[in-house]
């Protein structure tokens, strides 16, 4: 697979056994390529082009670009409407236990709105996906540090919505090397297809990084 940005040279080649790393450190292009990046995953034409054996590859199909790092789960509403699509496929399993709940929370809503002194309304679930939104449906997260979380949320876009490559903005900043180093082996050994997204070169190139520079003169290092 590989990867090619209007402003390279050449393009870069995805593997499972790498992590790109691509430092940018001219603020316009940054801001640049991240608005291309985001526009191409939402469906729009744009300048980076994706190839898998030579053959173009739309990225809306494809990538994911998590450009919060410390809240990578929220940024995606796709994966959050498929968890709750899958927890409704299976409360479709047990209709007697959800049908019984629902009954609960129509007597409920009945005895709230005749008990207060003012005239209100109320929406009741009337299936399982709008049940499983008012439980708050989610993936179990809270006990992750930031590398689990980050890896947790690729494994569940690859196997909930096909995901295949990732963008990760500003995520070496906020990583030690221990943690970089242990986030990049379960990077290979979950065979993930990652591109890390950074504003400034931090430290020395760590062991399975192939680093790619722009410069502010807008030179390219390798």
């Amino acid at each position: 697979m590989t990867l090619m940005f209007p402003w390279l040279d050449q393009p870069l080649c995805l593997t499972e056994n790498r992590i790109q790393v691509l430092v940018i450190e001219d603020p316009v292009i940054l801001r640049q390529t991240l608005r291309e990046l985001t526009e191409q995953i939402a469906g729009e034409t744009g300048r980076v082009v994706f190839g898998v054996d030579n053959v173009p590859v739309e990225l809306s199909g494809t990538a994911v670009l998590i450009s919060d790092p410390l809240r990578p789960l929220e940024e995606s509403k796709k994966l959050t409407n498929r968890i709750l699509q899958e927890a409704s496929k299976v409360a479709g399993e047990f209709p007697d236990c959800v049908g019984r709940v629902l009954l609960d929370l129509q007597e409920l809503a009945s005895e709230l709105c005749a008990a207060l002194d003012f005239n209100v309304t109320c929406t009741i679930p009337t299936g399982p996906e709008p049940l499983m939104r008012l439980l708050s449906i989610r993936a179990d997260v809270d006990d992750l540090d930031l590398a689990e979380l980050l890896l947790e949320t690729m494994r569940l876009q690859r196997r909930l919505l096909g995901k295949r490559l990732f963008f990760l903005y500003g995520v070496k900043r906020l990583l030690t090397r221990d943690e970089l180093e242990r986030f990049y082996r379960s990077i290979l050994y979950e065979k993930l297809y990652v591109v890390l997204l950074e504003s400034a070169q931090t430290g020395s190139q760590l062991p399975g990084e192939t680093v790619t520079i722009l410069d502010e003169d807008l030179c390219i290092i390798r």
